[in-house]
């Protein structure tokens, strides 16, 4: 089994909607891309843990990309007007 790297990017959210919004995401992704090894968000699941900000949404993504192990609830990785939230999806 493989991973890919997927995430979203939110922004101007406050984090009760951020959080309703990234669980609306992943249920959307397992509906279209099924519930096995898809290696997209469907695979993270709907609970994330919040990371320190970033200075920019090009940290954040590079952040998540280097500290996240497959199988790990993702992370959200807060950045200036925004957050990134991720990780490294079983494929």
């Amino acid at each position: 089994m493989g991973a890919i790297f997927d995430y979203r990017i939110y922004r101007d959210i406050e984090m009760e909607e951020l959080r309703k919004k990234w669980n609306d995401d992943v249920e959307e992704d397992l509906y279209e891309n099924g519930h096995s090894y898809s290696g997209s968000i469907g695979m993270l699941g709907s609970r994330f843990v919040l990371k320190s900000e970033k200075g920019s949404k090009e940290l954040a993504i590079e952040y998540i990309e280097e500290n996240h192990d497959k199988w790990d609830a993702p992370m959200c990785v807060p950045f200036p007007g925004g957050y990134v939230i991720g990780g490294w999806c079983s494929s």
